[in-house]
């Protein structure tokens, strides 16, 4: 019975089950199906393929190992907490132009923003009222405003104005806490709340104020440092609304992280400006990421 035929066939049997489990195992456990995918596209023989319409990409069939040659102009991907990103640091952030969106929809429009308005608002009112031009109008007359300037001091013609642009931005009672109390100790009010009543009321229309050069540069950096963070948040709503490209197309990335744009790196990225510059910068930048892109 040692040399029994039988016994030779069952080593044989169980090493192929054993063989089939272990494949089996690596194929539902451990992600096998792209190197099988490349194995299958070797064997069938990859090929090139050339388009510069996505109708033309449809309909070329691509399989994995093909290699693609496009051109055309696609969106650069925007960046969202919850999707992969190629290159993280893009030089044309917000928009990552290793990841391109190629489809034949129009590109979105540009959003709108009640709160940057009002934030604008508020620093042009502060602008022109501490840095007056010849040409401005102005609730004083031309001698006693040159009086005040050879005087050394700073004057707000229009404090009533201050208070109300400050109060539409500014609707909770946690926002531009710094700013209120500015205005409340220049308002000679008790709190908040009383000197926006005054202004709605018509109490301080005609009212002047009076600052030395140290209090109008401070006023004027609470006002910067209190829209930033309004803007700032609405620029990058409205970056994160173009990423909704229509259905349809194709998501062009570059695992290496590499630009899939022909056009020039800008010389600043776009959050490195200042929050009212980002929100001017932001329809160029999204132009841009539009262009040539693959």
């Amino acid at each position: 019975m040692k040399n029994f035929p039988l016994q030779h066939w069952l080593r044989s049997t169980v090493i192929a089950i054993g063989s089939l489990l272990v494949l089996f195992m690596l194929l539902f456990w451990i992600p096998l199906d792209m190197p099988i995918k490349f194995t299958l596209s070797w064997m069938k023989g990859a090929q090139t393929i050339e388009a510069t319409t996505v109708k033309q990409l449809e309909k070329a069939g691509v399989r994995v190992g093909d290699t693609l040659h496009l051109s055309g102009k696609g969106m650069c991907n925007i960046h969202s907490g919850a999707t992969w990103s190629g290159q993280s640091n893009s030089p044309f952030m917000p928009f990552d132009c290793s990841q391109i969106i190629w489809n034949d929809a129009p590109a979105l429009p540009l959003p709108e923003s009640d709160l940057v308005n009002k934030a604008m608002a508020l620093s042009q009112a502060v602008n022109r009222q501490l840095h007056p031009k010849p040409e401005d109008d102005s609730r004083v007359s031309a001698s006693l405003r040159s009086a005040i300037q050879k005087s050394g001091m700073v004057l707000l013609d229009d404090f009533g104005d201050i208070v109300l642009k400050t109060a539409d931005l500014c609707a909770a009672e946690d926002e531009c806490v710094r700013l209120k109390n500015a205005l409340v100790n220049l308002g000679n009010s008790k709190d908040w709340n009383a000197l926006v009543k005054r202004a709605n009321a018509g109490k301080l229309d005609g009212v002047n104020v009076l600052l030395r050069p140290v209090s109008a540069e401070s006023l004027e950096n609470l006002v910067t440092t209190s829209t930033a963070p309004f803007i700032s948040r609405e620029t990058a709503r409205a970056a994160q609304s173009l990423n909704s490209p229509a259905p349809g197309g194709f998501l062009i990335a570059s695992d290496e992280g590499s630009e899939l744009v022909d056009q020039a790196w800008p010389s600043t990225p776009l959050y490195d400006y200042p929050a009212q510059e980002q929100w001017e910068r932001l329809p160029a930048s999204g132009a841009n990421a539009h262009a040539d892109a693959i």
